[in-house]
Order: structure tokens, then sequence, then C-alpha cells
């Protein structure tokens, strides 16, 4: 989607035009990798809000980056419960599911924060099976009218 095509010189005045700042002065851009030198998150003192983003298949352990690993989440979410400084979580999913194992998991430790801070959970594209249970937790979900959601189905394979 694509909100407006602007030559660079327009695209200039409106951020001036936003910024409050003359038609001849100049803005101050940074580079990407100053802005992130700038300020190391980890070190910033006060509340916070933790923000977990959840994409991919989810799977029972730890995994990779792309994939939700059932103990890696778990972690990441109770490092956030127990951290006082963190007021809230913000839980984005992006998942057609997985192990239904790694998604009792998540859903675990999402509902005991629940209970000690507020849980919001943001559908992405789609939050399916395991990624619509592991949100049933929250205390709200945010989704878009285009996002896949619910079909939870569970199936089992008994060897015979």
């Amino acid at each position: 989607m694509v909100n407006a095509v602007k030559y660079d010189d327009e695209l200039k005045d409106q951020i001036k035009s936003k910024l409050g700042i003359g038609k001849y002065d100049k803005i101050n851009f940074i580079t990407l990798p100053n802005y992130f030198a700038a300020k190391d998150i980890r070190k910033i003192k006060g509340e916070k809000i933790a923000l977990i983003y959840a994409e991919g298949n989810i799977v029972d352990g730890k995994a990779e980056q792309g994939t939700i690993g059932a103990e890696n989440y778990r972690n990441l979410i109770r490092k956030a419960r127990l951290d006082r400084s963190i007021k809230a979580i913000v839980f984005r999913v992006n998942s057609g599911g997985g192990s239904s194992m790694a998604s009792e998991t998540i859903w675990r430790e999402l509902s005991l924060a629940k209970k000690e801070k507020p849980v919001i959970v943001s559908f992405g594209d789609v939050a399916a099976s395991g990624g619509y249970y592991i949100s049933c937790a929250a205390d709200s979900i945010f989704a878009l009218p285009t996002t896949i959601t619910g079909s939870i189905g569970v199936f089992g394979v008994i060897l015979n």
C-alpha cells in the first residue's frame, strides 16, 4: 500500500513543516547505525513495556530465529514478568500454530504474567491454531480485519 509518491524535496519540505522549522533550515538526519549507537536500550532506567515478537511455527524446546521455541519464549515472558521495571507486556503473534505442548507452555507463562501485569496481544497476518491459543491468556487482543485467526484443532497419531 502506498500513501504518497513524492520527490526528495517534497518529502523534506513535509518533514520541515511537521517539525515547524523554516524552509531554508537544515534537517538533522542521522544514520541508522548512529541512531542505534546513541542509547543502549538495556541500560534504560525507569518503567518499561516489554515487546515480544512471536513469529513462525511453534515448536518444542529451543528454536532458531523465525521459529517460536517454547523454551525460548517461556524464558522471555518469564523475564518480563519478573522484571519489576516492566509494567506491561505486548505480545505480537504471527503464527499458524504448531506443537500443542509448546503452545501450552507459552500459554501458561502468559497466564502467570497476566496475574502480575497487563498482557496485550497484537495479531499479525495470522494467529491460528496454537498462535491463537497462546494469545487467549491476554487481557486484550487486537487484530486487523484481514488477520486469519481461530481454528484450534488438535490431532494425534496412534501407531497400530
